[in-house]
């Protein structure tokens, strides 16, 4: 027999071997696209009701599908001159080993972005104080134990460990305290270094401000950038550099440096102009000569999590844009900045393991963890 012939019969006797592997992980992964399915497919009267038959199935699928991480379902819209918030669905699949080491309730966190104003709203997704809460305390999700397994036998790699799963509603406007405004909200929960799919709503509610900074305004931010980028390490600065991250499609992105003085976070971000970005020239240009205003100004936020600490640090990021044409609503535009995270974060967060997310309208980068 030729060693062609050879090659091509091992290799066949190890596509077969491993086959049974390979089929297990993919009917695994279609398991948890049709959870993801049955969860997005729910109607937004689910979420009114708090309609629990609706979604009784639920953790039910999530173990059979041997589904880890946390699932969120939302409504689509809500109007708040008839329902009295809004209210989301949490999907979990969780480890024994995993529960153990990081408690469901001290490490969940509910985040809210406004899409358009890039505010983000976070904290925790389950109240444990009943001081902090007018109505009864959250709950986390239900989970079923999991049996112990037997002793597996040496020499040969242990099977996945099973998940159980889990459901629990989170009325997300008591959580946050969000304003009762219109927004598009983007929502996620953060399990410490796992994140949920995106939940986009559109809340109607009182009108909001849809106008950008005035030009004065713009100027006066870019003066107190400036101040502080004379600092002893020259950070922030608001564009981009040697480490400054790669993007190729809307989205952000950020590397971190290592935890001291400085500890460096490099950003670039690839979003669309919403009118509340754009800069509104209430300055005519004779006025602003030698120091031209940005034509836009994007709000990005640093959410650093830490363990068994469900309230995140939150450190908002205005990031000025220049343009030498004018800019319009729709558009898809580059922003890039670097910060000084040991000037914001306190000295007990600035551990090992503690969890750095970026965010920015719809898009989320990270988590990175901070190193030594």
């Amino acid at each position: 027999m030729s060693l062609h012939a050879t090659l091509l019969l091992l290799l066949a006797a190890m596509a077969a071997a491993a086959s049974p592997a390979a089929e297990k992980q993919v009917r695994s992964m279609d398991s948890t696209v049709m959870l993801m399915e049955k969860v997005a497919g729910l109607a937004d009267a689910v979420y009114f009701r708090r309609d629990a038959a609706a979604v009784a199935a639920l953790p039910g699928d999530a173990a059979l599908s041997g589904f880890q991480g946390v699932l969120l379902g939302a409504p689509r819209r809500v109007d708040l001159s008839r329902e009295t918030g809004l209210t989301a669905l949490l999907v979990t699949g969780l480890t024994a080993s995993r529960t153990a080491s990081l408690p469901f309730d001290r490490n969940a966190i509910i985040v809210a972005v406004d899409n358009d104003r890039g505010t983000v709203f976070a904290g925790p997704a389950f109240v444990t104080d009943p001081s902090k809460s007018p109505e009864p305390p959250g709950a986390a999700p239900a989970v079923a134990p999991v049996a112990p397994q037997p002793p597996w036998p040496a020499g040969m790699p242990p099977p996945p460990e099973a998940s159980s799963g889990g459901t629990a509603w989170l009325d997300v406007s008591q959580l946050l305290d969000l304003p009762r405004q219109e927004m598009g909200l983007t929502l996620r929960v953060v399990y410490f270094d796992q994140v949920s799919n995106a939940a986009g709503v559109e809340q109607i509610g009182a009108p909001a401000p849809t106008t950008g900074l005035s030009t004065a305004d713009a100027l006066a931010l870019v003066a107190r950038l400036h101040a502080a980028g004379r600092s002893q390490h020259r950070l922030p600065v608001f564009k981009r550099g040697p480490e400054t991250p790669a993007l190729d499609r809307p989205g952000a992105a950020f590397v971190l440096g290592r935890i001291g003085s400085p500890l460096p976070l490099h950003a670039m971000l690839r979003i669309q102009l919403a009118p509340a970005m754009l800069v509104q020239p209430t300055i005519s240009a004779a006025a602003t000569a030698g120091t031209p205003p940005p034509a836009a100004v994007l709000r990005a936020a640093v959410l650093v999590v830490m363990r068994d600490r469900n309230e995140p640090h939150i450190f908002p990021i205005e990031v000025p844009v220049w343009s030498p044409k004018p800019l319009a609503p729709g558009q898809t535009i580059d922003a890039a900045f670097s910060i000084d995270l040991a000037t914001l974060l306190p000295p007990a967060a600035m551990q090992p393991g503690a969890q750095v997310y970026l965010l920015a309208g719809r898009h989320i980068a990270g988590p990175r963890a901070l190193t030594r």
